[in-house]
């Protein structure tokens, strides 16, 4: 799947249960979590605690890789790549959000989302386009019918994972319910 020029991957996570099952003691406690000092967001992150080293990555991380690779598949992807993770778990009470933000400036190729816990059916990661901005500062839509989407909302049932270049611009939207709201993001780097 393509959006604004840009290839992102949808997937299910086939043991998302499990890790479910397996996080779920972790987002109890909010001895794991912080608020970020750089985000302008109000929900609560392992990113940059010291504690985040401790969560159960492994597995989640092996799997979460093997979908990198199925996202590589259509650009013929040379033997002998390694791919690495380096995640971290999010956390949404009611009215908590994230962001417009991309990870470019954390040496890193891809990135993803996966939705670990979700209390609705409310589609909150949203990609934007940013160039976007170009097409508004034109007045585009004072000429034309049909106007570049600046926004894409993907299918994310929980389970789900999506991988996008690091790069690409995204952010979460409000939790409008009363129910925590989790996704476990992850960055990946390739190597040889």
């Amino acid at each position: 799947m393509n959006i604004f020029g840009y290839p992102i991957y949808v997937g299910k996570m086939e043991r998302h249960e499990y890790y479910k099952e397996q996080f779920m003691p972790f987002l109890k406690d909010d001895k794991y979590f912080m608020k970020h000092k750089e985000w302008a967001s109000a929900n609560d992150t392992t990113l940059g605690h010291p504690l985040n080293k401790e969560l159960p990555w492994e597995e989640i991380a092996d799997e979460a890789i093997h979908h990198v690779f199925q996202y590589l598949q259509p650009f013929y992807p040379k033997d002998n790549i390694q791919c690495y993770a380096d995640p971290w778990l999010n956390r949404y009470f009611k009215d908590d959000y994230q962001e417009v933000h991309s990870h470019t400036a954390m040496n890193t190729n891809f990135s993803c989302a996966y939705m670990l816990v979700k209390p609705d059916d409310e589609h909150n990661f949203c990609f934007v386009d940013k160039v976007q901005e170009f097409w508004n500062s034109i007045g585009i839509d004072r000429y034309c019918e049909r106007v570049p989407e600046k926004m894409f909302v993907p299918e994310q049932e929980e389970g789900t994972i999506i991988i996008f270049p690091s790069n690409l611009d995204h952010f979460v939207k409000r939790n409008a319910s009363e129910g925590m709201r989790a996704s476990i993001s992850m960055n990946f780097l390739l190597g040889r």
